[in-house]
């Protein structure tokens, strides 16, 4: 029993290996509060117990690691209490028939509800003796109302009154800063996105700077523990703030508060951690979420394409301009002759060739006679690109001449 020294008799205890869904055993307490499973396999298991009124009263873990063990699990009963209270709207008047619920935040944290009656008044039995919190809420009059309380011994009545506020939201809910800035708040208090989507008509868009962001978890004893926050918030600061309240998650009370100014480029987050109990608890916070490392408010337009114009009359290719190139002008340089008694000879020739020429009849130099290019100006303009490699023109056992040059 609760005080840790009555036996409980017929008590009932329900044996399960954890991840099974069908009990391994199920036996009920002698009258001196004895039990006994003769043969239990290997493995780990959760014991739970319920007492002569078939009400959840505790469990146990355990773990059978050799054969042939015999493991002592003694287990006392978590003491009940009872909550009562009022309900009030905010002019005062009784809350009539409205619901009622309280979430336990101890080792027993199943949610118990009732609704209140016609005068406001509500009570809640077999409320295990802890800390809870108890919340009314009316969302088609956007009404809510929450209190913290404690059950402290077995057969306590605790009086709980709930005030009722015009400050509930339902979630998801969207806050905006002074740029116009969307604040996508979700059910535990992430941001989903921020700016996204396309404005089909002006090809306007922004790249979405959140992938569900500022998301809270406990770590404890290795075990991950992900704040799922509520369905409904309570705003504060004219609207600016939304409060998010979960109790009971690693014993601990939680609420999230996430403010966004109208006159600031920001969301602030304040995260209330808060230990109901009379024992210190230890946990691990982390706060994660995808955020892009740098987005911008400019719209990101897409490129326009061209569209071709059925009127518009093509270009002739006869009309096409031709590329300006300097003309050509080819020189071959007869060698001198050095005779006896006369002045030596130097005999040049010049020819001009179309460039439709050059292709069709390369002029090559003899073995004997170099070939130099040079640049005129004033000569007339060819369409042939200027030479680049010309020693190529002397052939296969022909000398080239080292002063092969081309002046683009």
């Amino acid at each position: 029993m609760p005080d840790g020294t009555t036996p409980a008799a017929q008590a009932t205890l329900i044996l399960y290996q954890i991840g099974a869904y069908q009990p391994t055993a199920t036996i009920k307490s002698l009258a001196d509060g004895s039990y006994q499973f003769p043969t239990v396999p290997l493995g780990n298991y959760v014991l739970n117990v319920y007492d002569s009124a078939n009400i959840f009263r505790n469990y146990a873990l355990f773990t059978i690691a050799t054969s042939g063990q015999t493991l002592t699990q003694d287990v006392i009963h978590i003491g009940l209490g009872t909550v009562k209270g009022t309900v009030s709207n905010p002019d005062g008047t009784a809350a009539a028939n409205i619901a009622v619920n309280l979430v336990p935040s101890g080792r027993l944290t199943a949610a118990l509800g009732v609704n209140a009656d016609a005068s406001g008044n509500y009570t809640i039995a077999n409320v295990p003796a802890e800390s809870f919190q108890v919340t009314a809420q009316n969302l088609s009059q956007g009404l809510s109302g929450t209190v913290a309380g404690a059950v402290t011994k077995d057969g306590d009545i605790e009086t709980v009154n709930i005030p009722l506020s015009s400050n509930i939201v339902a979630l998801g809910q969207t806050l905006t800063d002074f740029n116009n800035f969307p604040y996508d708040i979700q059910k535990d208090g992430s941001i989903l996105s921020g700016a996204q989507g396309l404005k089909p008509l002006s090809n306007v868009g922004i790249y979405p700077p959140y992938t569900n962001a500022f998301r809270l978890s406990l770590f404890q004893s290795g075990t991950t523990l992900n704040f799922t926050g509520a369905t409904t918030g309570t705003t504060s600061l004219a609207g600016r703030q939304i409060a998010i309240a979960q109790p009971g998650l690693a014993d601990l009370n939680l609420t999230r508060k996430i403010y966004v100014p109208s006159d600031g480029y920001f969301a602030r987050y304040l995260e209330l951690l808060t230990n109901p109990t009379s024992s210190p608890i230890t946990v691990d916070v982390q706060v994660s979420g995808g955020i892009q490392q740098a987005f911008s408010l400019q719209p990101h337009r897409r490129p326009l394409q061209r569209q071709p114009d059925p009127l518009r009359r093509r270009p002739d290719p006869r009309h096409r301009r031709r590329p300006r190139h300097p003309p050509l002008a080819l020189h071959r340089t007869l060698p001198r002759r050095s005779l006896p008694g006369r002045r030596p000879r130097q005999a040049h020739r010049r020819r001009h060739l179309h460039p439709a020429q050059l292709h069709q009849r390369p002029l090559l130099p003899r073995p004997h006679l170099p070939l130099e290019l040079h640049h005129h100006p004033r000569r007339r303009r060819s369409s042939l690109p200027p030479l680049r490699h010309p020693t190529n023109l002397a052939g296969p056992g022909l000398r080239p001449s080292p002063a092969w040059t081309s002046s683009p």
